[in-house]
């Protein structure tokens, strides 16, 4: 009986790893999940300052471009076998930001974390 519960057992965790193989997500999308977040941050920011409505536009499509141009130049995905990781080069420091499993982008950095990078 326990044979047949491993094998069961050794089975159901291959087709897991199979099915996390097939399903990581592309490298694009762990960059557009940190930017999604960092446009939270900045709009929070913004929208705290109390500026006039021109200045909050032109204010975040400036943020979100040097957001934008910040993970071209400092976020790599490195591809692992059944996930992949997304790391952020900030101050001489690699940090792990995103992992990608089951086709979902995962952050691991929070909104303050964020907030600490942007300022």
């Amino acid at each position: 009986m326990a044979k047949k519960v491993f094998v069961f057992l050794t089975f159901v965790v291959l087709i897991l790893l199979a099915a996390m193989a097939f399903s990581k997500p592309e490298p694009w999308e762990h960059q557009t999940a940190v930017r999604q977040l960092a446009l939270n941050v900045v709009s929070q920011e913004v929208s705290n300052a109390k500026l006039p409505d021109e200045l909050v536009a032109t204010g975040t499509d400036m943020a979100m471009n040097a957001a934008g141009s910040f993970l071209q130049s400092h976020m790599q995905v490195e591809d692992y076998l059944v996930l992949n990781v997304g790391f952020v080069s900030f101050h001489g420091q690699t940090l792990p930001i995103t992992i990608g499993a089951f086709s979902k982008v995962f952050v691991l950095a929070d909104e303050e974390d964020v907030r600490h990078i942007i300022r």
